[in-house]
């Protein structure tokens, strides 16, 4: 018996360890079950958002599996270890697969895996279907780890010859060999991933499941948008990023497929110097550096990168904080940001930098609260890329905004959403202010705000602070490290 199990690498295409899997259950008519384990135990625990993503992947996983591979997923919850270990003894065991999760919680869990199968002398394979490159393997000169990203990326780039090609889909041959409803198995709304209460509903209107809708989006984008990527991807009002991130962060499709068919683009069209398309690629490769990150400092979810940020200040305020949360801060691009979180469990990566450098930089709290309420909320939830993004913003992390970069939202605003395109549609109480006041109604007078219906303090608050203020008593914050 072979057993394959799915972790965040949530499809049947480009996939390490089911591809291995299947072409030696067809090269030795043995049998294979296919299984996906919700542990919350081993595991951090899923924000809300993502649990809801999850349940909707894991669906299409099964019918994947059901229709193109001759398989069923069994599902479970609970400890993995435990579970695996069970199933070790009821199906004979022979081979496991699986491939490698690069969050410290998850590596660990893997490495158990590992030796408890090498105790019952059964044999592992262990695939990397998550990144580009094997992880660990792009050094510097020094043969160690890269802490800049563009030196990392060039490198990268310079071996870009030694990323495999994506795999194919294989299907069983004899789909009587599959093993299905295992025993103790459950039913995928038994997982109860699924709300309670209906607040998910723009969010079943943003996002789709198919894998071939999500490439079909995906390939609108590269003939559409990805030539003036560079240019537009900074203007949350313009539908002009490819919101790949929630796939990529559970494995529906792989990045592998992605670089090779920008790349495939890019030769057919002789576009390889085109500075909009290898911006994208960057982008790929920012989350490449991420988990080049992580897996070289499993402690970057929890510590500062740059040890001197341990004596930082922090503020702590609860009332503060939840205004931030609900996007109540009285800075309407951060208020717009906030509140496209809450309703979509996405948020436009510009943005992300501004309400991120707000938090940590105009109210002085932690970034590691950030980086939790993001957790929760995003369905993009992906470890690597939330960390070291939030710590590039509070400058705490490796090749780290410098402390002095403190945005002003209001002038990220005007120079980013210049017609209040983005925050009408997320702050629709002051949606009826000109232009040149919507993204600093505080500075409007008495007769502009009757007349756009807007009582300030009541029905949009003020600013929650000064923002010169706060910036000064960033700096002096910051240079107390030095």
């Amino acid at each position: 018996m072979k057993l394959v199990i799915f972790d965040q690498d949530l499809r049947i295409s480009d996939n390490s360890a089911l591809y291995e899997a299947i072409k030696q259950v067809n090269l030795e008519n043995k049998a294979l079950s296919a299984i996906y384990i919700f542990d919350e135990i081993n595991k951090r625990s899923r924000g809300d958002a993502s649990k809801w993503f999850l349940h909707h992947v894991l669906d299409e996983l099964s019918k994947n599996l059901a229709n193109k591979i001759g398989c069923q997923l069994n599902i479970f919850r609970g400890n993995s270890l435990e579970i695996i270990g069970k199933l070790l003894e009821d199906l004979k065991v022979s081979e496991i697969y699986f491939n490698q999760n690069f969050e410290p919680q998850a590596r660990l869990l893997n490495e158990k895996i590992i030796k408890l199968a090498k105790e019952k002398n059964i044999t592992i394979f262990v695939g990397e279907a998550n990144l580009l490159f094997e992880s660990g393997k792009i050094l510097n000169s020094s043969n160690q780890y890269f802490k800049v990203f563009t030196p990392f990326w060039r490198k990268c780039l310079e071996n870009e010859s030694k990323i495999a090609k994506p795999l194919p889909i294989l299907a069983l041959k004899n789909q009587n060999l599959a093993k299905n409803n295992l025993r103790d198995s459950i039913k995928l709304a038994d997982l109860n991933l699924l709300p309670k209460i209906s607040w998910d509903k723009i969010m079943q209107k943003t996002w789709q499941f198919s894998e071939e809708q999500i490439w079909q989006d995906f390939n609108n984008f590269i003939a559409k948008k990805i030539t003036n990527y560079k240019q537009a991807r900074d203007f949350p009002g313009l539908e002009a990023t490819s919101k790949l991130s929630p796939y990529l962060h559970f494995g529906v499709i792989s990045v592998r497929q992605i670089f090779a068919r920008v790349r495939s683009y890019q030769h057919q069209y002789h576009q390889l110097q085109n500075n909009n398309i290898n911006h994208f690629l960057s982008e790929i490769g920012w989350r490449e550096f991420s988990y080049n990150l992580l897996h070289n400092f499993p402690e970057l979810p929890s510590k500062n990168f740059n040890q001197k940020f341990d004596k930082f200040p922090w503020y702590q305020n609860d009332e503060i904080l939840q205004k931030w949360q609900k996007g109540l801060t009285g800075y309407p691009i951060v208020d717009a940001g906030m509140r496209e979180l809450w309703a979509t469990g996405w948020m436009h990566n510009r943005v992300r930098m501004i309400v991120g450098s707000f938090l940590v930089k105009d109210l002085l709290i932690d970034w590691r609260v950030g980086e939790k309420w993001f957790w929760d909320c995003l369905v993009d939830a992906d470890m690597a890329s939330n960390t070291a993004s939030w710590q590039w913003i509070a400058g705490s992390g490796a090749d780290a905004a410098p402390y002095f970069r403190i945005f002003n939202p209001t002038l990220q605003s005007l120079k980013f959403d210049p017609e209040g395109i983005y925050i009408r549609k997320w702050v629709p109480e002051i949606a009826k202010l000109p232009n040149n006041l919507i993204h600093e109604p505080s500075q409007a007078n008495i007769f502009e705000l009757q007349q756009a219906k807007i009582e300030l303090g009541k029905t949009y608050p003020h600013p929650l602070v000064d923002h010169k203020k706060a910036r000064d008593m960033a700096m002096m914050a910051y240079k107390s490290l030095n």
